[in-house]
């Protein structure tokens, strides 16, 4: 049951990133003309996430029920699924992450869903709210705001880098098309300016949120969490390094048919499979305690 609920844990950390990252981009970075020509791609990203995001949150819940109770049987019986949700912290949390899930997918799956502000705010809601559970919940008074509030930080510049990578893509491939070429460079600009303050804010949260969890048990490298969360920091200085490399050396090259177009889509591509990673040690790491 404990690698089932890692799974889920790994599809909704995910779908909730990749949903506020195409949302945002399409709402706040591709200019007008782009946004329309992106619709249909990052709609066909955008939808199938909000379905992951709510059958993830119900098995979620699902399989907590069963860790707290007595296995499978209480992961199916609904009866141990409403305790849960009025019962526990965790459940608090959750009633508003399923009904914003539930919205999303309403929302997302309209004919009549051109307009990517509601789901941007929904999508904002989703995954900040993942900052409320797990490691969130330690600390009281000033040190448990101080420790949600980075946890929400960490977790919304988190999607705003790493969930804008895919429409990145899109953005890319529509540069080859003389007609988007130039609303793609200014969206490209304005993911690029926007990103440095995410992974500034990624950067110090995650400083933040390593001192609040560990400032009692000290550095210990034979503990299997602080193995894993080097891991983590390990792949993430290796993602900066690549945005950098994206930013100053393959950008710049984009211009007059240079190589920099192909480069940076390869570089993006790199940073997308290392996402992959970090989110599935954030999966793991969840579960575990930090002493």
């Amino acid at each position: 049951m404990d690698f089932a609920l890692d799974v889920v844990r790994f599809i909704h950390y995910a779908a909730a990133l990749q949903l506020f990252g195409v949302c945002v981009f399409q709402s706040l970075m591709a200019p007008a003309e782009l946004r329309r020509h992106l619709h249909a791609s990052s709609r066909a990203l955008a939808v199938p996430s909000a379905w992951l995001l709510l059958l993830s949150a119900i098995s979620w819940l699902a399989l907590m029920a069963g860790t707290m109770g007595e296995g499978w049987a209480d992961a199916v019986d609904p009866a141990v699924m409403l305790l849960m949700l009025h019962a526990t912290a965790f459940g608090n949390v959750w009633i508003g992450q399923l009904l914003i899930a539930f919205l999303l997918v309403l929302v997302l799956s309209s004919r009549r869903g051109g307009k990517w502000l509601w789901p941007s705010l929904l999508a904002s809601l989703a995954l900040g709210s993942l900052g409320l559970i797990g490691h969130a919940t330690i600390g009281v008074g000033v040190m448990g705001i101080v420790n949600r509030t980075s946890q929400v930080l960490h977790l919304l510049a988190s999607g705003f880098w790493i969930g804008s990578l895919v429409p990145l893509l899109f953005c890319l491939r529509a540069m080859h098309n003389s007609e988007h070429a130039a609303a793609a460079q200014a969206a490209l600009q304005r993911f690029s300016g926007l990103g440095h303050f995410a992974v500034a804010i990624v950067i110090a949260t995650g400083l933040a949120n390593g001192w609040l969890l560990l400032r009692d048990t000290g550095i210990d490298l034979t503990s299997l969490y602080q193995e894993l969360l080097l891991t983590k920091v390990s792949i993430v200085g290796i993602m900066i390094v690549l945005a950098i490399v994206n930013r100053y050396v393959f950008m710049p090259a984009i211009a007059n048919g240079g190589p920099g177009l192909n480069q940076l889509r390869l570089g993006t591509i790199a940073e997308i499979v290392l996402s992959g990673g970090v989110i599935g040690l954030v999966s793991i790491l969840g579960a575990l305690s930090p002493s």
